[in-house]
């Protein structure tokens, strides 16, 4: 009996042994595969996020800029034109412009912050799942593949929408309005104001896709 006993004991033994030694090359695989998920993915740092916002604005605030030194020039000559440009209603079409203009630009800057916000969290759900996975192959070398094909998928657009003319809207009424104005038994001036923008959404500024 105690010889039977004793050999039910090694082989329990054996078997934890077995087990503790297939735990161990599985977790050191896991951990294997962890890091090459974290240095496929390395490049998504602050940086690059920093980066990333810079490059939507500068994508969209030159051709704003553009549009806003296009816009005065036309605003000037219209009242010029009509005589009203030093007066306190040119002055205030003057001022809604430059209130577009700004409203504009911040929305291009919360417009950058949610693309950015998006990338960051399709990077960290992306990670997740190949974190998922790898702890239940635990398989470096496929994990490895995988997770340089997914990171390099995860790219900066190449072309963004175009910025739709934030200006025209307000002009055109100015332009109205200046001509009911002469038209007028009792003229007065006052343009409606120019397009409300949304603040964090772009639908103000963006065209669609």
């Amino acid at each position: 009996m105690c010889g039977g006993d004793n050999g039910a004991a090694a082989a329990a033994q054996q078997q934890t042994a077995l087990m503790e030694a297939q735990n161990t090359k599985h977790d050191a695989a896991v951990t294997a595969g962890k890091s090459s998920i974290d240095d496929a993915f390395k490049q998504f740092d602050d940086p690059y996020y920093a980066g990333f916002t810079k490059s939507f604005k500068d994508a969209y605030n030159p051709a704003l800029d553009d549009q806003y030194s296009q816009a005065k020039d036309k605003l000037t000559a219209i009242l010029a034109g009509r005589d009203i440009l030093d007066s306190t209603p040119g002055a205030e079409a003057v001022s809604r412009q430059a209130k577009t203009y700004n409203d504009a630009q911040s929305d291009i800057g919360n417009k950058a912050t949610d693309a950015t916000n998006s990338l960051r969290s399709t990077v960290d759900n992306t990670k997740g799942q190949l974190y998922a996975e790898n702890a239940n192959v635990a398989d470096p070398l496929s994990m490895a593949t995988q997770a340089q094909a997914q990171a390099g998928s995860i790219v900066s657009p190449q072309s963004y929408p175009t910025l739709s003319n934030v200006f025209a809207d307000g002009l055109a009424g100015v332009s109205t309005g200046v001509k009911a104005n002469q038209q007028s038994m009792n003229p007065w001036f006052q343009a409606p104001a120019g397009p409300k923008l949304a603040s964090g959404n772009g639908s103000g500024v963006f065209s669609p896709l």
